[in-house]
């Protein structure tokens, strides 16, 4: 975030129109661009802010990603079973 401050952000996305140093547009600029490059809107794709400085942070979201895709996994797993 801190960066975000400091440096436009238009200088790499030279399309983001948005106030410079205003973190929260900067986020949802780069939100949106994130989400629209999803291929199939069917497919649920989140978003994480994450500074990665903060190697706690970091930590919690990799074992929270870990539990979200073994989840998914047993899922489909399960569904495939299930159709057989």
């Amino acid at each position: 975030m801190d960066k975000i401050k400091r440096k436009p952000l238009s200088d790499l996305f030279p399309e983001y129109d948005g106030p410079h140093g205003d973190a929260g547009a900067a986020l949802s600029f780069i939100t949106h661009k994130f989400l629209s490059l999803n291929p199939n809107p069917k497919k649920k794709t989140e978003v994480e802010y994450l500074d990665t400085r903060d190697t706690g942070q970091v930590r919690h979201f990799l074992k929270g990603l870990e539990r979200k895709i073994t989840e998914d996994l047993r899922h489909t797993a399960a569904v495939n079973t299930t159709l057989r």
